[in-house]
This record gives C-alpha cells, sequence and structure tokens, in this order.
C-alpha cells in the first residue's frame, strides 16, 4: 500500500515530467495542404483542400479568393 507522502511524490514528479517535456516537445506539426476545390453557399465560400493527413476546409466571404494553400 502506497502512503501519502509517496502518492504525492509520485503526482509531483509526472506534473514535472510533463512540464519539462512539454518545454522540449513542439506541440503541433504544421502541414501545407493545396486548394482542392470550393463551393458558394449563401454569402460564404467554402474552399476544401488536400493535406496529408486528410481533408481539410475553411469558409470565407463568397467575393474573397480562396488561397491556394493553407497550414494545419
Amino acid at each position: 500500500m502506497f502512503t501519502t507522502r509517496a502518492i504525492i511524490s509520485l503526482v509531483f514528479a509526472s506534473v514535472l515530467f510533463i512540464v519539462v517535456l512539454a518545454a522540449y516537445v513542439p506541440l503541433g506539426h504544421c502541414v501545407t495542404c493545396f486548394l482542392s476545390g470550393e463551393q458558394v453557399s449563401g454569402l460564404n465560400k467554402i474552399c476544401y483542400y488536400s493535406c496529408p493527413t486528410g481533408d481539410a476546409a475553411i469558409t470565407i466571404s463568397s467575393v474573397q479568393l480562396c488561397p491556394l494553400s493553407i497550414n494545419r
């Protein structure tokens, strides 16, 4: 059976490990997605993108041009 002191020490060590790890590991990897299509819907335009990690979409004003690429 663990004592309260042992549990607190374990929790503290775990939190410290996460904080140190977060300082050295990037939070996310950015990928470039390329325009694959667009569709106007009322006053909005939906821009569709093909990404290495799957498809993505953004919504912009219907009078704007879809960016040729986006970062995700």
